[in-house]
C-alpha cells in the first residue's frame, strides 16, 4: 500500500497584500512566490536555508528579502495526506496556473514546470552557463575564484577525505590491476628512455658547478641566499624539524644503543691524551691577519677578533671563502696545520 504522507505546500509574500485570484478554489491575499512538495519539515527547509547558508539564488533571496522587513514568509499547506505521485501533478498544476517569473508568466520562483523534483529547465541553464562566462571575463573574478578553490583544497577535512579515499583505492584491487598492467605495456621501456635522455654528460656538470660559483662570488646574490637560508622563517622551520627527529622515542633508543657507558668512557680517555700535548689546539682554526700597514697577527678566536673590531664574521667568512680573504681593509689568511 502506498503512504498518503505528502503534502503540497505555497510560498506567500507578506509584503505583497492583494487578491491573487487564479480559479475559483485557487485565491489568495498575499502573492504566492513559491510551489512545492514534500512530507515531514520539508516545507520549512527553505526558509531554514535562507537563515543558515550563504547560497545565492531566486528563492532564497526572495525570503532573505521578508526576513529583513521583520517579517516571515506564510507558509501554506495546499493539499495533505497525498502520496508521492498525486502530490507531484497537483504541483505541476499549481505552477502551470500561477505561473513562473522566468517565463513572464507569473510571480512564482521556481526554475522548472514541477511534477519531476528538482530539474532545471533548459533555458534556465543555458541562462546561468551565459551569466557564468561573463562572469569569469574579469580577471579579478577569476583570481577569486582560484583563491577560494585552493582555500577549500587546504581545509584538513578535504586533505584527510582524499587520503583516505587515495587509501581505499590503491589498497583494493586497483593496485594489482595498476601494477600487472605496467609490467605488460611498454611503461618502464618508455620511462628508462625519457631517464636516458635527461643523464647529462660531465662536461655539463662540470658546467652547472661553475656558473654555480660565479653567482656565489656575486655580493648581492650572497646577501639574497644568505638572507633566505637564515631567516627567522628557515631557522624555525630547521629547530621543529631537529626537535621532531631527536625527541622520538626511536633517536633516543639508537643514541643508547651506539653510546653505551663503554663507549662514552674510551672517548673521554682519547680526548684527554689529546689534551695532553701543549700543542694540540682541537678543531679551532687558526688566521692570519694582515692590516694596511702591512702588520700581521695570529688570531686563534675569528669571532672575538671580528666583534672587537665591529667586523661582519659570516661576511668574513665569505671573504675567505671567495675573495682570497679580502675585506674592508684587512686581508685574511687561515693558517695551514703542520
Amino acid at each position: 500500500m502506498k503512504s498518503k504522507n505528502f503534502y503540497v505546500y505555497i510560498y506567500l509574500d507578506p509584503t505583497k497584500p492583494g487578491k491573487y485570484n487564479y480559479s475559483l478554489d485557487l485565491c489568495f491575499l498575499y502573492e504566492p512566490f513559491y510551489v512545492g512538495k514534500g512530507k515531514n519539515k520539508r516545507l520549512y527547509d527553505h526558509l531554514n536555508e535562507a537563515k543558515n547558508s550563504k547560497k545565492n539564488n531566486h528563492k532564497l533571496n526572495k525570503i532573505r528579502k521578508i526576513l529583513k522587513e521583520n517579517q516571515s514568509p506564510i507558509i501554506i499547506k495546499y493539499i495533505t495526506e497525498s502520496s508521492n505521485t498525486e502530490t507531484l501533478s497537483i504541483e505541476k498544476f499549481l505552477i502551470e496556473k500561477i505561473g513562473r517569473i522566468d517565463l513572464k508568466t507569473g510571480p512564482l520562483v521556481n526554475l522548472n514546470d514541477g511534477g519531476f523534483g528538482t530539474n532545471i529547465s533548459k533555458s534556465i541553464k543555458e541562462k546561468l552557463r551565459e551569466r557564468q562566462i561573463e562572469r569569469f571575463k574579469d580577471p579579478k573574478e577569476r583570481e577569486k575564484n582560484k583563491l577560494k578553490q585552493i582555500e577549500v583544497q587546504n581545509k584538513p577535512e578535504v586533505i584527510e577525505r582524499k587520503r583516505k579515499a587515495m587509501l581505499e583505492l590503491w589498497g583494493g584491487d586497483f593496485r594489482k590491476i595498476e601494477l600487472e598492467r605496467r609490467k605488460n605495456s611498454d611503461w618502464l621501456k618508455n620511462i628508462s628512455a625519457a631517464a636516458t635522455k635527461t643523464n647529462k654528460s660531465e662536461d655539463h656538470r662540470n658546467k652547472v658547478r661553475d656558473s654555480i660559483k660565479n653567482k656565489l662570488k656575486d655580493i648581492e646574490f650572497n646577501k639574497e641566499f644568505h638572507n633566505r637560508l637564515f631567516s627567522e622563517e628557515s631557522n624555525k622551520k630547521r629547530i621543529t624539524t631537529m626537535k621532531m627527529k631527536y625527541s622520538s622515542l626511536e633517536s633516543r633508543n639508537k643514541h643508547k644503543q651506539y653510546y653505551t657507558k663503554e663507549v662514552r668512557n674510551k672517548l673521554s680517555e682519547k680526548s684527554k691524551e689529546k689534551w695532553k700535548d701543549p700543542n694540540y689546539k682541537g678543531n679551532s682554526k687558526e688566521y692570519i691577519v694582515e692590516n694596511i700597514k702591512g702588520e700581521t697577527i695570529l688570531i686563534t678566536n675569528l669571532k672575538k677578533f671580528c666583534s672587537f673590531n665591529n667586523i661582519s664574521y659570516m661576511s668574513v667568512l665569505k671573504a675567505i671563502k671567495y675573495k682570497n680573504g679580502v675585506y674592508k681593509d684587512f686581508i685574511f689568511k687561515r693558517k695551514e696545520k703542520t
